[in-house]
């Protein structure tokens, strides 16, 4: 049996027009180019081992999947990186890859909010 509770998350569910919902532990993919990722592991100073160990050990033709709450987390790194650094073509480099995460974050959306 539902409840009121259940009806609430489903309306809302359904107000976010042009957003695919998907549960807090379900990983959506993107695909990053060899390039990007040598960028991320080479340019991102503190980032997870888990991230480091999906970023190399996940094919070139094949996508990284996180849970959105991870990409939320690479993102601000990522971010985090491009305000610190004052080399232009790093700088592009970095947020290239931080739009292309954030525009997968658009896409989606979960009732977890990130951390």
């Amino acid at each position: 049996m539902e409840s009121k509770n259940d009806d609430w998350v489903e309306a809302a569910r359904n107000t976010m027009p042009g957003r695919e919902y998907v549960e807090p532990d379900e990983k959506v993919g993107l695909n990053l180019t060899a390039a990007e990722r040598r960028t991320i592991l080479r340019e991102v100073e503190f980032l997870d081992d888990d991230y480091e160990q999906a970023l190399r050990d996940t094919p070139a033709d094949q996508a990284l999947e996180f849970t959105l709450c991870d990409w939320d987390y690479l993102g601000g790194a990522i971010f985090d990186e491009t305000e610190a650094t004052g080399e232009p073509k790093r700088k592009q480099r970095l947020a290239s890859i931080f739009g292309r995460i954030e525009g997968l974050l658009a896409a989606y959306y979960t009732d977890e909010e990130p951390e």
